[in-house]
This record gives C-alpha cells, sequence and structure tokens, in this order.
C-alpha cells in the first residue's frame, strides 16, 4: 500500500475506495483478534494487496498473541503508533491496531500523514496538537507512565481537540459527520473506550453512500500503479 501512496495516484483518494480499504482492513483486524493475535505494527508499509485486489496484513514480526508476556515494541515507523505504544507501555491490547487503523483511515482522506516529524517524542508532540493534552478524567493511566513529568509543557499549550477544524482546512472533499465520528471514536486516548473492529464494521458510515467500491475498482487501482503484472509475474515466477 505504501507504493501506491507514494504514487500519488488521484484514485486511492476516491471515497468508495477509502471506504473498501477500512472495510477490509477492520475485517482483516477483526479476524486477527477474534484469533488472539495483536499485530502491534499496522502501517501502509505492512498492507498489501492481492492481484485479485484483495487486502492482505503481513509482517507478523511485531506481533503478539493475547496474554503473552508483554514486551517493548521495536518499530522504525513511529508515526502509527498508539500514544500507549509511543509511552513504551508493556500495557496494551488489541485497540492499539485500532489507533494505528484510524491514522492510516485519515491519511487516505488528507492525503498526507497528520504527523510530518517520524521521531517518537514529535509525533507524540503531533498527537497533542491534534487531540489535544490527555486529561485524567479521561485517562488516568496516561499520568503513570515514565516520562509524563517531561511531556507536562504540552498541558499548558495543547489543550483543545481540534480535528474537525484540521479536516475543514487541509481535506479538499467533503468528510460526512459519519466518517467523522468514527475518526474521533478510533483516536480515543483511553484505550478501553476504542471501538472493537467488529464495532467498526457496523459503524453508520459504511452503510451510508457512497458505499464501498467493488473489488475490481482495487484492481484498476493496482493497475494504475503497475502493482498487478508485478504480483502477476511473481506469481508465475513461484509456479515455475
Amino acid at each position: 500500500m505504501s507504493e501506491i501512496i507514494s504514487q500519488k495516484i488521484e484514485k486511492l483518494y476516491e471515497p468508495s475506495v477509502i471506504k473498501n480499504i477500512m472495510r477490509e482492513l477492520f475485517t482483516a483486524l477483526g479476524y486477527l483478534h477474534k484469533n488472539r493475535i495483536i499485530h502491534r505494527d499496522i502501517q501502509p508499509e505492512n498492507i498489501m494487496f492481492a492481484s485479485t485486489g484483495v487486502l492482505k496484513i503481513w509482517n507478523f514480526r511485531s506481533a503478539r498473541r493475547f496474554g503473552q508476556k508483554p514486551r517493548k515494541v521495536k518499530v522504525n515507523e513511529f508515526r502509527y503508533q498508539s500514544v500507549e505504544l509511543l509511552m513504551q507501555s508493556e500495557k496494551y491490547d488489541e485497540s492499539v491496531d485500532i489507533w494505528s487503523a484510524n491514522c492510516i483511515f485519515t491519511q487516505l482522506w488528507l492525503k498526507k500523514h497528520f504527523c510530518p516529524e517520524h521521531g517518537r517524542e514529535k509525533v507524540l508532540e503531533g498527537i497533542f496538537k491534534l487531540l489535544g493534552f490527555p486529561k485524567k478524567d479521561i485517562w488516568d493511566e496516561f499520568f503513570t507512565f515514565p516520562g509524563v513529568n517531561d511531556l507536562m509543557v504540552f498541558n499548558r499549550i495543547l489543550r483543545y481537540n481540534i480535528i474537525d477544524a484540521y479536516f475543514k482546512m487541509y481535506c479538499d472533499r467533503v468528510v460526512s459527520p459519519n466518517a467523522m465520528d468514527l475518526i474521533h471514536r478510533c483516536f480515543r486516548y483511553n484505550p478501553k473506550t476504542r471501538p472493537k473492529a467488529e464495532y467498526c464494521l457496523l459503524h453508520p458510515y459504511f452503510i451510508e453512500e457512497p458505499r464501498a467500491c467493488p473489488v475490481e475498482e482495487i484492481v484498476t487501482l493496482l493497475d494504475h500503479a503497475s502493482i498487478c503484472d508485478q504480483l502477476r509475474a511473481m506469481k508465475d515466477k513461484k509456479s515455475v
């Protein structure tokens, strides 16, 4: 998926295409979570499409099973990580994947990631600028994380959630209230209040018009990116 994004193919940003991608991504995450697997590194680089247009999640090097001894996530791309992972917490659940999927959701609407910086602290700052600093009555666990005192300066200057205004300023298309509602829900600071993947699929956003495009349009998108030919060549090579 990262290759399609890098080519800036406009079809990728059509509302019906976005809806297809997010429906398939939440479906895939629902399957993983039902089987007690947390991916922990959902990002465009780890999402690919088969030549038939079907979305696939891959690269499970960071994945963990529910109940498995927790460990810190080691990744090079911090912009798709949830706050609890950025704070290097060893207490997390499958909701970290929902946050990451939502980063992709917003990126598809905005045609860019909301945080241009890549370092851990810079990504945290970017999140606070967009969503405001976490409040104790919403997520008191945040204030127990190591290093939180170093971030308290943002509590005085970044207090407000400005995501709606940010979308109005930087999104060149109309984003429905239902789409914005789903974005807000998946960006909740408190992991316990983020929706499960199966709930996301039941959200009114996926029912309203325009509906998700048929898979044939994803194949067309791949053809625009010359990816289908690459996938077919790989398949032919394996069959020899």
